[in-house]
């Protein structure tokens, strides 16, 4: 006597040895309020009239939320049919404000999909309003910059921003990620403000939070002309003001040359500057190899650094060796940073395309700035590091370097 094999049994035999290899997918979210059932329907699952069923690969915990037919509970490594799909519903257990995750293969002529994963949103059935904070921004006379408004929303859905009251000396655009560009008006300096509200999809009213601005007067007229109107025009500008880099003049112009490459040297007497730490007496070698490719003026800062555990060299033939005026890349300026802020180097974690585009040597550097705001943006940590890059990373570390500067001082 010969018996006929279900498809979706077979299914299931494949899936047993198949469920480890599937890639999750995501699926759009569904939401339902603690108090309703969300009822399913087999285009949840999959838009092809191909779907037999599904076999389910992970549920809710059952604190939170159950998959139901009837009064049956659905359990991890249940298959089921198309049609019961319309039938399936959603029944909340707590009481909202929580995420869980229902994970599936479709199964489609008897073979096993890859795994999709929904996420399950169940609600409170309260919308509560956004809440802003205050915040703060500093610009230079005659130059625009950007900041974050900063607001959040208990439901995480979008928001939308609007002026409450202008600034005085200056004009305020707020933009529908939540970053707004305040351009000063002409030739003033001082103090201006402004306050915003935030309003979420339900109408939902936040309180008013207001964005104090100083407008500074820069150190000296000079002014960067490849940068006006530029994004990090301040940045440049600020970097200037501190001494950390002055520009270079090009046929009678002051230029920053923002995507230049930085040299290793140039780098480190910046950081160095910044945390304010003195240079070594000029008679001090610097302890390095090569020494006599090190600019006069550069020798007291690399002696100083060097006698200080800050740097350590690469080991060569001819000895250990700085190399100071090669361009310094992404990754080596991340470790640079690291270890003159002393920033705690736990242990990096980071999505898999990520991990592979930072040298294992530099993972744990990139985190730790990466955790003390400090941007390091790139695709390629192994690309020279540029100007503009170098003065967004010094601005976002200047708090940090004057505890730094204390340490290294003593």
């Amino acid at each position: 006597m010969k018996h006929r094999t279900c498809p979706l049994r077979a299914a299931l035999a494949a899936a047993l040895v198949l469920i480890m290899l599937c890639v999750p997918a995501l699926a759009a979210e569904i939401a339902v309020d603690y108090t309703s059932e969300y009822r399913f329907t087999a285009a949840d699952f999959s838009d092809s009239d191909g779907l037999e069923g599904v076999y389910i690969s992970s549920v809710p915990p059952a604190y939170q939320a159950e998959l139901c037919i009837g009064s049956r509970v659905i359990c991890r490594g249940d298959i089921l049919p198309a049609a019961a799909l319309e039938k399936l519903k959603l029944r909340p257990v707590c009481l909202g404000n929580a995420d869980c995750e229902l994970v599936y293969c479709p199964i489609e002529d008897g073979t096993l999909g890859d795994a999709v994963t929904v996420s399950l949103r169940i609600l409170s059935g309260t919308n509560t309003a956004p809440v802003c904070e205050d915040g703060t921004l500093e610009t230079y006379k005659n130059i625009a910059n950007t900041g974050t408004l900063s607001a959040t929303d208990q439901e995480d859905q979008e928001l939308t921003y609007q002026l409450v009251k202008e600034p005085k000396r200056g004009t305020v655009e707020l933009h529908t990620d939540g970053s707004f560009t305040y351009t000063p008006d002409k030739n003033k300096v001082g103090k201006d403000s402004f306050v915003f509200t935030a309003t979420d999809p339900a109408g939902n009213v936040s309180n008013e939070a207001c964005v104090k601005i100083r407008i500074l007067k820069p150190a000296d007229k000079a002014t960067y002309q490849d940068m006006s109107g530029d994004r990090d025009a301040f940045a440049a500008m600020w970097l200037k003001d501190k001494g950390l880099y002055t520009g270079r003049v090009i046929a009678g112009n002051l230029c920053f040359e923002p995507d230049c490459p930085v040299s290793r040297s140039e780098f480190l007497i910046a950081c160095m500057k910044l945390a304010g730490l003195e240079q070594s007496d000029g008679t001090i070698s610097t302890g390095f190899a090569d020494e006599l490719e090190t600019p006069l003026w550069q020798q007291p800062y690399l002696a100083a650094a060097y006698q200080s555990g800050m740097i350590s060299g690469t080991p060569t033939e001819e000895g250990l060796v700085f190399r100071p005026e090669e361009d310094l890349s992404r990754a080596e300026a991340a470790v640079m940073l690291q270890k003159l802020l002393r920033l705690p180097g736990d242990a990096a974690v980071f999505a898999p395309d990520e991990a592979s585009a930072i040298p294992a040597w530099a993972q744990s550097a990139v985190s730790a700035l990466s955790n003390a705001g400090i941007p390091l943006a790139a695709s390629d940590y192994e690309a020279p590091l540029t100007r503009r890059e170098a003065a967004n990373m010094l601005l976002a570390a200047a708090p940090a370097a004057e505890a730094a500067g204390l340490y290294w001082s003593e």
